[in-house]
């Protein structure tokens, strides 16, 4: 039997899980559910992905469907052009093929416009001015949001992870080569830990790593790159999360103090503001969901 009760439903597919959850109109997450991306995509096909949507919808009354995705979409946020860690998506018309399944209106965007949104709304930050979020887990996610809009370009790209890093030719699973991704991401830090310290477990690779060069390079190098945005950008405020973020001494301290050694002075150096996420289990599904109900308004 359906149920009567209309839900958004926030879909946030990641490198290696996928989460999904029902938000009530009170805002309220029910029901969240993480799986393996495994599971979600058994044969690595969006066919699986969209049939995972879909049964969980079933004998729902859904009013959106929200799904946030780690790669580049086109600028009518319609077809997935490329998600370098889950490449069975590449030029894939998924919103079609949702909305073929789901009897409501599917939205899809970057995965990390959909956090930023959600933590926006979380931290009661004002919606007027530019925020910058940066998210760090299997890879680097990046979203801007200026007056509670995400700035599209000619191409709707928002990539701060595939910003090249002078010196290093390491080939990126987008196909370039130096992406910054490649030495501050999730990825990087298990093949760091695979290297040098087989014996400890990831959650502890800033343990162990700190002091180090691999540690400093770490810190300087997504610095520079963050810097880079503030410098270009003037935000009002950056947010950074991602589960790599919330890792056992992850350097908030020397990150902070570095970003700010490479703005510009005196300002935005001495204006700088950084928040990092709130600590909950469905920051992405509940962002896709506030994210739906916002687009839902623009009709």
């Amino acid at each position: 039997m359906r149920e009567t009760k209309k839900y958004i439903i926030g879909v946030d597919v990641g490198g290696t899980s996928v989460r999904i959850g029902r938000i009530s109109s009170d805002q309220k997450t029910e029901k969240l559910i993480k799986v393996p991306l495994t599971q979600a995509m058994p044969d690595g096909k969006p066919d699986s992905l969209v049939g995972f949507i879909a049964d969980y919808c079933e004998k729902l009354t859904v009013s959106a469907v929200a799904v946030g995705l780690p790669g580049t979409l086109d600028r009518e946020c319609e077809k997935v052009l490329n998600t370098p860690n889950i490449p069975g998506l590449k030029n894939t018309e998924l919103k079609k093929l949702i909305e073929r399944r789901v009897n409501a209106p599917v939205f899809l965007e970057n995965d990390s416009v959909m956090l930023l949104s959600g933590d926006m709304y979380r931290l009661g930050l004002n919606i007027k001015g530019i925020y910058l979020g940066c998210y760090i887990g299997t890879g680097l996610g990046s979203a801007f949001i200026i007056d509670g809009k995400v700035p599209k370009g000619k191409n709707g790209i928002n990539e701060l992870g595939h910003v090249p890093v002078y010196g290093k030719t390491d080939r990126c699973t987008c196909g370039n080569l130096g992406c910054v991704e490649n030495y501050v991401s999730g990825r990087y830090l298990q093949s760091i830990r695979a290297k040098k310290y087989p014996d400890t477990k990831i959650q502890d690779i800033f343990t162990v790593m700190k002091n180090t060069s691999e540690y400093n390079d770490y810190i300087d190098i997504l610095a520079m790159v963050l810097a880079a945005a503030v410098n270009l950008l003037d935000p009002n405020t950056i947010i950074l999360g991602g589960g790599v973020t919330e890792m056992k001494d992850f350097p908030k301290e020397a990150l902070f103090h570095r970003i700010s050694c490479h703005s510009m002075k005196p300002v935005p150096a001495d204006t700088l503001n950084i928040l990092y996420s709130p600590r909950t289990k469905d920051a992405g599904v509940f962002g896709a969901a506030l994210y739906a109900k916002q687009m839902l308004k623009c009709r």
